[in-house]
C-alpha cells in the first residue's frame, strides 16, 4: 500500500512545526481545535484607552484581554485593536445626560452603567420625585418610575404636579409638544393634526390646547387643511408660548435646552 505523503508546516499562530496531508495548511491541530493558547506577546501595548494585559489564540484568531482607563476589562479581537476599530470599552460613547428631560418630564441625572449593550440612566420621577433607573432606549417614552396606577394616580398627580409644571407643563398644556414638530407614527398628511377622513372623503384639521380638541374644519384639498392648522398654531400656540417665555424665563431656558438635547439624541439614535 502506497504511503501518503506528509508535508511539514509551521503554524502561523503558535509557531510550532507539524505534519499535514495538505501543503497549504496554515494552523496546527491544537490551534484549529478551539484550544486557547496563551501567547502574551503583546502585553503592555496600548491602543487608545485600552492597555493589553494578556493575549491568546483561539480558533485561529488572536484575542487580547485589555484594561480600559475607566477600569473595565474587555476582551477584544487583536485585529480590531491594530486597525483602530476598538479604542475603549465603550465608555467613550457615553453621552452627557445631566439636565436631559423627556417630553413627560422625566429627568436624567447621570449614567450609571450599561445593560444589554445599552446605557443605563438614573432618572428622577416628575410625579413622586423618586429616583429610578431606565435603559437609554426606553428613556424617551418613560412617564414615571411606575408610581402611576389606578389606585394612586390621583394622589401622585396632586403631589407631583408642581414638579411636572416646573419641567414645562402649564395649564394642562405640554410646552415640549408645542415646540416639537414630532408627528404620530400613523400620520399620513405630513402635518400634525391633519388627517384624511374616508367617510367624508375630506381632509380634517384639528388642534389640541389645554386638554381640549378644537375642530378647525374639513377640506377637499390637503393644502387647505394644512393651512388652517398652521394658522391655528400661530394664533393659539404662538401667543401661549410667548407669554410663557415672558412670564417664566428660567423654566423656558430649561425647556429650550432640553429640547435641543432631545433633538440631538434622536438624530444620533437614527444614525446608529
Amino acid at each position: 500500500m502506497k504511503e501518503e505523503k506528509k508535508f511539514q508546516r509551521k503554524c502561523k499562530i503558535c509557531g510550532k512545526d507539524f505534519f499535514s496531508d495538505h501543503c497549504n495548511t496554515l494552523y496546527c491541530p491544537a490551534c484549529r481545535s478551539g484550544t486557547k493558547i496563551i501567547k502574551n506577546e503583546h502585553v503592555g501595548e496600548r491602543f487608545g484607552k485600552l492597555t493589553v494585559l494578556s493575549d491568546y489564540s483561539l480558533n485561529s484568531l488572536r484575542y487580547a484581554r485589555c484594561k480600559c482607563d475607566c477600569g473595565r476589562i474587555k476582551i477584544v479581537n487583536y485585529k480590531s485593536l491594530k486597525a483602530g476599530l476598538t479604542t475603549s470599552c465603550g465608555c467613550a460613547r457615553i453621552l452627557d445626560v445631566p439636565n436631559l428631560i423627556n417630553e413627560h418630564g422625566v429627568e436624567a441625572i447621570k449614567r450609571t452603567g450599561r445593560k444589554n449593550g445599552k446605557d443605563v440612566y438614573l432618572c428622577k420621577c416628575p410625579r413622586c420625585g423618586k429616583e429610578f433607573e431606565v435603559l437609554q432606549n426606553n428613556f424617551w417614552r418613560k412617564k414615571s418610575c411606575g408610581c402611576i396606577s389606578p389606585e394612586k394616580s390621583a394622589e401622585n398627580m396632586a403631589n407631583g404636579w408642581k414638579n411636572v409644571t416646573a419641567k414645562g407643563l402649564e395649564d394642562g398644556t405640554q410646552i415640549f409638544y408645542l415646540i416639537s414638530e414630532e408627528k404620530p407614527k400613523n400620520n399620513t398628511s405630513g402635518t400634525r393634526g391633519v388627517y384624511y377622513n374616508k367617510k367624508s372623503q375630506k381632509w380634517h384639521a384639528s388642534i389640541c390646547f389645554k386638554r381640549k380638541r378644537i375642530f378647525l374644519g374639513s377640506f377637499f384639498k390637503k393644502e387647505d387643511a394644512i393651512a388652517a392648522r398652521k394658522e391655528a398654531e400661530k394664533n393659539i400656540y404662538g401667543k401661549f408660548v410667548e407669554e410663557f417665555k415672558e412670564n417664566y424665563p428660567d423654566r423656558w431656558g430649561i425647556i429650550e435646552k432640553s429640547h435641543e438635547k432631545s433633538l440631538e439624541m434622536k438624530n444620533k439614535n437614527r444614525q446608529k
